[in-house]
């Protein structure tokens, strides 16, 4: 078979989705810059779509973690630590937010779902504020994070 020897890590990849978020959030923050600098406002619509991309991209990251705690993978330190095999299943979903990255995380999860409400209400209402809006979202997101 061509993909025998390949494995799917699930913890790889929502760790690979919480570094593609970072990157997607400076482009979040960026965009708008360019918009208004390049007098092309075509690049604003960048920023609300970005906003879009972290969201779920964090979201993905989250699950991911939650699943390596369900399955008691022990091999990603941040479970090690924070869990126990004996735990019943509400208590390992929410001892991702037992510890100070956990809660961290759970922060910047909630910052980019304000962050896509506000691209997605302020892009049909307030169409000049909406992208320095979603700057600064952006670089509060990335400076959090980071």
């Amino acid at each position: 078979m061509f993909l025998s020897g390949f494995e799917f890590n699930l913890v790889e990849l929502g760790h690979f989705a919480a570094y593609l978020a970072f990157a997607v959030a400076l482009v979040m923050a960026l965009a708008p810059a360019a918009a208004q600098f390049f007098h092309r406002p075509e690049l604003a619509r960048v920023g609300i779509n970005a906003s879009i991309a972290v969201f779920v991209l964090t979201t993905l990251g989250g699950l991911a973690m939650i699943h390596a705690f369900v399955t008691d993978n022990f091999s990603v330190q941040y479970v090690a630590t924070n869990s126990n095999s004996k735990l019943p299943l509400f208590y390992k979903v929410s001892a991702l937010w037992g510890g100070h990255e956990g809660s961290l995380y759970l922060w910047v999860w909630v910052l980019t779902l304000y962050t896509v409400v506000v691209g997605l209400h302020g892009a049909s209402t307030i169409r000049t504020v909406c992208p320095r809006s979603l700057r600064y979202r952006a670089r509060s997101w990335s400076v959090s994070s980071g």
